[in-house]
């Protein structure tokens, strides 16, 4: 069910974020960021609430014979004789029209605007701005949470199948045969990395909003696309220098901090992706 969450203000006055988007610099330096659904505010207490989306259920493939053992941890399970799984959630995400979406890793914001399909017409030019947030909710956070307490519930039902496959069977439930038991743990990898951990490498951050004046600068990214979708990943190019928002207002540590860090990125990088984890570890600091 959706639910709405809360920002909380930054320790420190505020933290270096990243965010991709395509649109100029000269309408971001005099617009900031809103969510779509949001008309420009002035004053961050009218914006409406941020919504956090709980993740659909999605069926983990079993073998039959594991059925008891998903039964007796109260996890439900799909109606296909045929094809039989457990439902597990998948991790939820941000619902983007009610926030901002930013993130702390710099080569994770050459991702947006993602690329969804690979026909779709997302330009391969992006620029990444740099910015003081004052406020956040930390939605890393809350899908590191979500994803590793799915994934523990799943864990906790194949300690029981492992200990029935060591001792024969308790009485109440079948030995598991070596392939099957091999099997399964094939299919918890799989749920693991596509359904429980996919959203985690980009570190995303969300607000109602970025003033203007609290959008430091800005640099051009020109992005080749590794696969169909965003979650393949891509190869990026910063293109010139970064572009200065003469309008900022943001505290001067801060501004030297960001210029600094966005001028001393290599030129050429490539984004994370599911398959490289939590960080890639030959990805810059931030």
């Amino acid at each position: 069910m959706p639910e709405e969450v809360a920002e909380k203000a930054v320790p420190g006055g505020g933290r270096i974020c990243f965010r991709g988007d395509s649109r100029s610099p000269s309408e971001i330096f005099r617009r900031g960021f809103y969510p779509q659904r949001t008309p420009v505010v002035l004053k961050r207490e009218k914006a409406p609430p941020i919504v956090f989306r709980d993740g659909r259920q999605e069926a983990l493939p079993i073998e039959s014979e594991h059925a008891v053992f998903y039964a007796k941890h109260g996890i439900e399970r799909n109606r296909d004789r045929h094809n039989p799984g457990a439902l597990f959630p998948m991790t939820g995400d941000i619902q983007a029209d009610t926030a901002v979406c930013v993130t702390a890793r710099f080569s994770a914001a050459a991702l947006f605007p993602p690329r969804q399909t690979p026909g779709d017409d997302t330009p391969a030019q992006t620029w990444i701005y740099a910015m003081l947030v004052r406020c956040l909710f930390n939605t890393h956070e809350r899908q590191v949470i979500d994803g590793l307490t799915a994934i523990h519930n799943e864990v906790e039902v194949r300690g029981d199948i492992s200990k029935s496959f060591l001792q024969g069977g308790d009485g109440s439930t079948p030995p598991i045969s070596t392939d099957n038991k091999i099997a399964d743990q094939q299919f918890f990898v799989t749920y693991a990395e596509g359904k429980g951990l996919w959203p985690l490498y980009a570190h995303e951050l969300a607000t109602k909003l970025v003033d203007a004046r609290d959008v430091i600068c800005a640099i051009k990214c020109v992005r080749s696309w590794s696969g169909p979708s965003w979650r393949d990943g891509a190869t990026y190019h910063l293109v010139g220098d970064p572009v200065k928002n003469e309008s900022c207002r943001v505290e001067q540590h801060f501004k030297e901090l960001a210029f600094n860090f966005v001028v001393s990125e290599p030129t050429m990088g490539r984004t994370p992706e599911r398959d490289s984890g939590f960080h890639r570890s030959e990805a810059s600091g931030l």
